[in-house]
């Protein structure tokens, strides 16, 4: 996959930071990446990763209504997921 420089300086940036596992502030506006880009990055740093399961969120149609989204959110996790410290809602 290739990538602009403006994508390569911020994939560096964000596994500098992974590496360190520091937080970052948001840097993709700043370095000129937009949404296409940002996806090609986590395209990128999810190659070679474990697929875990699958996360999906904003399912109520309210929620929708009051955030303005159409649909619900869906997502992959990937590597490391540690269910030891999750909550069971009541």
């Amino acid at each position: 996959m290739k990538l602009s420089q403006s994508e390569q300086r911020l994939l560096i940036h964000v596994q500098e930071a992974r590496k360190g596992r520091q937080k970052i502030l948001p840097q993709a506006e700043a370095l000129g990446v937009g949404l296409d880009g940002a996806y090609r990055i986590q395209a990128l740093l999810g190659e070679k990763r474990e697929l875990r399961g699958y996360k999906l969120g904003v399912t109520s149609p309210a929620k929708q209504a009051q955030i303005l989204f159409r649909s619900r959110l869906f997502g992959q996790h990937l590597g490391r997921i540690s269910l030891q410290h999750c909550r069971r809602g009541g």
